[in-house]
């Protein structure tokens, strides 16, 4: 049986293409790229709170969090005024809770181990 010289042609032209593209498109095996993701919320803020406990929690529990560099930021829908005071949505409290929880991923970040105590 003869093969028709075009599908010959075809599958040699074919080939290569086939292959080159899937160099171009296949992962690197670099493990050092990662997605940066900065999430910026409020630590009062209901909708915030339940995005992180419902939604952000999931790149935790699907391994996807060994891809991502997650960089959570205590700021959200807060300004500084002209006088340098920083005013928060839900208040003081917030503005409060805000610096306490940048402190404390400060501290995480420079690798400095800390116990939290629950107060009854």
């Amino acid at each position: 049986m003869k093969v028709p010289r075009p599908l010959i042609f075809c599958f040699f032209l074919l080939v290569p293409l086939l292959l080159l593209l899937l160099l171009l498109v296949a992962p690197t095996s670099s493990s050092s790229e990662k997605v940066t993701v900065s999430l910026y919320y409020e630590a009062l803020c209901p909708y915030c709170a339940d995005f992180i406990v419902n939604h952000l929690v999931k790149i935790f529990q699907t391994g996807l969090i060994s891809s991502v560099d997650l960089r959570i930021v205590p700021w959200g829908n807060a300004w500084i005024r002209t006088d340098g005071t920083v005013v928060c949505q839900y208040g003081d409290d917030e503005c409060f809770l805000n610096t306490i929880e940048a402190c404390t991923i400060a501290l995480y970040r420079c690798g400095t181990t800390f116990q939290i105590y629950r107060l009854h």
